[in-house]
């Protein structure tokens, strides 16, 4: 018994990885937002898959994640891209001067807001749980990733937003 709970023990600390202690469980509504971003990041992976690309490692003493670079090309990715067309695009037109009757508006991309959560879940949740070998504090990976991918929205350059 002691020694069953003693390897116990020391299994808990080789799952923590970096003396850091393990995430808590998450609610319902963050595991929905992870679930998608998890998705998200399958289809990239699917689409780089089918270029023949595959994702470039960076060593750090703890093991292998993805570079800064590549980061940025998948949060690019997820700004520029929508694989399913918006509900507004499907309605139709069921009276004659209907303001539906104009063709809606189809956006290329997801929303600035939306992206920035996924960022941020990336950065707190699901870059640690896919490779754990990211280092928990990693601003400055985050930070350079964050502003090169918002800069799509903002139009970079550090100047204010068009209002």
């Amino acid at each position: 018994d002691v020694l069953e709970a003693e390897d116990d023990e020391r299994q808990d600390e080789a799952a923590r990885g970096d003396e850091q202690p393990m995430l808590a469980p998450h609610g319902p509504a963050l595991s929905v937002q992870l679930r998608r971003v998890r998705l998200q990041l399958r289809e990239f992976l699917a689409t780089q898959a089918a270029a023949g690309k595959s994702v470039p490692m960076q060593r750090t003493a703890l093991g292998l994640h993805p570079t800064m670079r590549w980061t940025i090309r998948f949060g690019k990715w997820l700004a520029t891209t929508r694989v399913r067309a918006l509900r507004a695009s499907r309605w139709h037109a069921t009276e004659r001067g209907d303001a539906r009757e104009e063709e809606p508006t189809v956006r290329t991309g997801r929303g600035e807001n939306t992206v920035y959560v996924a960022l941020q879940h990336m950065k707190n949740h699901v870059w640690r749980e896919i490779w754990p070998a990211m280092p928990s504090d990693a601003r400055q990976y985050w930070r350079l990733v964050t502003n090169q991918v918002m800069s799509l929205f903002d139009g970079g350059g550090g100047g204010m937003k068009d209002a």
